[in-house]
């Protein structure tokens, strides 16, 4: 039975209509995010990243930001990546006042850095647009507190 929130492994390759070895490729290649039980017996895959695979939805920066945060505790990633999840909590909260040039020229490197098929690519990649519409309208004074 699958539930709600947290799947197997089997059961994640079942959702995906995927086999179970290309699901653990996908996991090594950082496609699917795949999260340690703590007992260390184990793991789960989260039913709302599987969701984001398959429909690939436009992120809000209220959305982003929970995702990025995580990502950036539990699996550190790259520098590049984290200086992107602190531009989404800033920009989340009203508080970036970044110009266009260095959001862009900092969302380069990051795509540069974390491939579009893996995990953080697509977060990344989610992150730019919901940024640079961040930016563009705070220029034009179209945001609270600007």
């Amino acid at each position: 039975m699958i539930n709600q929130g947290w799947l197997t492994l089997g059961e994640g390759a079942d959702y995906l209509r995927i086999s179970r070895p290309t699901l653990d490729r996908w996991i090594a290649e950082e496609r699917v995010r795949a999260y340690e039980l703590p007992s260390g017996r184990g793991r789960r895959l989260k039913r709302e990243d599987l969701d984001d695979l398959l429909v690939q939805r436009r992120l809000s920066l209220s959305e982003l930001q929970p995702k990025m945060a995580e990502f950036v505790v539990y699996n550190a990633g790259n520098a590049e990546f984290q200086e992107i999840a602190v531009m989404v909590r800033d920009a989340s909260t009203g508080l970036g006042a970044w110009p266009l040039q260095i959001v862009d020229r900092s969302l380069s490197r990051a795509e540069a850095s974390n491939p579009p098929t893996t995990f953080r690519g697509r977060l990344i990649r989610q992150a730019r647009l919901a940024l640079l519409e961040y930016v563009r309208q705070r220029e034009a004074g179209r945001l609270p507190n600007s």
